[in-house]
């Protein structure tokens, strides 16, 4: 009774190994034919559809882009530039839900990748100036990876938010590269100078006492000019120029970056040129000229996102004018 007993259980035991074995070759399969599927129906259309997807992102069509970027990951979920690029055209769109749980799933096939987790944990700050979820995270990473650009970038803008100015220039001073800014609501990079200045300007100097920044001003100035249809570079130096006390000059030359690269050109980098623009304005004491804007870019997919507004020192010239907080109540995502 007890051999009999024991060969059922031998033979049960063999048989469910079976059947997981054959669960996973055929979601292997499933996995590979979709890829292979997918393949041949790029090779059969003669185009990359990587570029047909920027493309449609740039043309301002993110539900086309996004419903484009489901498909691909369909066909190759193992892809993570895939899922982070639409982690970020849902961002852009200010589907902040869905950009969690974008990256959610990329984390589920990449749980070593620390970056997708301190992007994701970006997401509340920018919808609605949550940083505890990022400070927890960057709490448990190790040393070696707090020195990494894109960590220290997020720190200093941190420390920027919380008015300690000190931290912030002990950060920006470990900053050897430009300010990494690719997932603010900016253009990236951003010149250290525009930070040194703006930490200067905050801690009560008047323009008229920041000659020592002229130099720095002057070298970001010459590098523009050896390439004039620089959009992004041109938007700085019209920020830079406007803590500087150069309204003229700031207020041109953020107009001439964003003709250099208007929305209808590039829905994706020409909005942070509008932000920019609108930073000038405050900083230039033309309040109703930089309401004008930030309302437009509330409306705007990757225009401006309450985080910002709430955090940023940039925008302080306008936190005592009413408008600001009934903009800001406006775009605030509501808790469901």
């Amino acid at each position: 009774m007890f051999f009999f007993i024991f060969t059922y259980k031998i033979i049960l035991f063999i048989t469910l190994q079976i059947y997981i074995s054959f669960c996973i070759l055929k979601m292997e399969y499933k996995m590979s034919t979709n890829r292979i599927v997918g393949a041949f129906s790029i090779i059969s259309r003669h185009y990359d559809p990587y570029e047909e997807l920027y493309n449609t992102i740039v043309q301002g069509d993110f539900e086309k882009a996004i419903h484009g970027l489901e498909e691909a990951i369909n066909i190759d979920p193992l892809d993570a530039g895939l899922a982070g690029e639409l982690a970020y055209t849902l961002f852009c769109a200010r589907q902040f839900r869905a950009v969690e749980k974008a990256y959610d799933q990329a984390i589920a096939f990449f749980p070593e990748n620390y970056i997708l987790k301190v992007r994701k944990a970006w997401i509340a700050i920018q919808a609605k100036g949550d940083s505890t979820g990022w400070n927890a995270l960057v709490d448990s990473l190790p040393s070696s990876q707090l020195e990494e650009t894109e960590i220290l970038s997020d720190q200093f803008y941190l420390a920027l938010s919380r008015r300690d100015w000190g931290e912030a220039e002990r950060l920006l001073a470990k900053l050897h590269e430009d300010v990494d800014a690719s997932i603010w609501t900016r253009t990236s990079p951003v010149p250290r100078v525009l930070y040194a200045v703006l930490i200067a300007r905050l801690q009560g100097e008047s323009p008229d006492g920041l000659t020592r920044f002229l130099g720095l001003r002057e070298e970001l100035g010459r590098k523009i000019a050896a390439t004039p249809l620089s959009d992004d570079a041109t938007s700085n130096l019209a920020v830079v120029d406007a803590l500087l006390g150069r309204k003229q000059e700031a207020i041109a030359e953020a107009k001439q970056a964003a003709e250099i690269l208007p929305i209808s050109a590039d829905a994706v980098e020409a909005p942070p040129l509008l932000v920019n623009l609108a930073m000038v304005y405050a900083w230039c004491n033309e309040s109703d000229l930089a309401f004008a804007q930030l309302n437009a870019l509330a409306k705007t997919p990757r225009g401006i996102y309450a985080g910002s507004l709430m955090l940023e020192p940039l925008w302080d010239p306008l936190r005592k004018d009413p408008r600001f907080e009934k903009l800001l109540a406006e775009i605030t995502p509501r808790e469901h």
